[in-house]
């Protein structure tokens, strides 16, 4: 028996996936946008503030779809989740639209940042939240070099042309302000 085999066997399978599925964090798998970049790191950042039992929803979720137990969903289990509800051709878009670093595959922080209630992103502080994790140097705009500091605290790293590059994308200067 491999070790796949033996992880998927009964002894070891200790709930079956779709008593997990949480119909509500399916629904905002389906209809998540790729956001730009940056937009991505923010929302990174924001599930860092997400209450528990909403991690704990997500986290059940993920772990019913990721049946190999390996921390990433591949296109297979994602088709063999959403079986019935959404075809083939719809499953590789919403693939296409949460692998944020085009791996092929989905990492629990991009189905995390894809799938938290967008109930989170409507307030001011959240708002502030994440524009002062950004501003490191605490000017009152975003600039590149403080986003460059951000990444670094995060273990991310982008080159100063990506950095410069995600602000213009959003804002078309080079900064962007609160």
């Amino acid at each position: 028996m491999t070790p796949s085999e033996a992880l998927k066997h009964t002894w070891l399978t200790y709930y079956e996936k779709d008593n997990k599925l949480d119909l509500e964090v399916i629904s905002r798998l389906k209809s998540f946008q790729a956001p730009r970049r940056l937009q991505t790191e923010f929302l990174l950042f924001l599930s860092n503030y997400v209450k528990a039992e909403e991690i704990n929803k997500i986290r059940e979720t993920f772990e019913a779809i990721d049946v190999d137990y390996s921390g990433w969903i591949s296109i297979d289990e994602l088709k063999d989740a959403l079986i019935g509800i959404e075809d083939s051709e719809q499953v590789e878009e919403i693939m296409e639209k949460i692998d944020f670093d085009k791996n092929g595959e989905i990492n629990y922080s991009e189905f995390l940042a894809a799938t938290i209630d967008r109930k989170y992103f409507e307030s001011k502080e959240t708002i502030h939240t994440i524009f002062n994790h950004f501003d490191t140097d605490k000017q009152g705009t975003i600039t590149s070099a403080s986003l460059r500091k951000a990444f670094q605290r995060g273990s991310r790293s982008y080159s100063q042309g990506e950095i410069h590059d995600m602000i213009k994308e959003i804002t078309g200067r080079d900064e962007i302000n609160l």
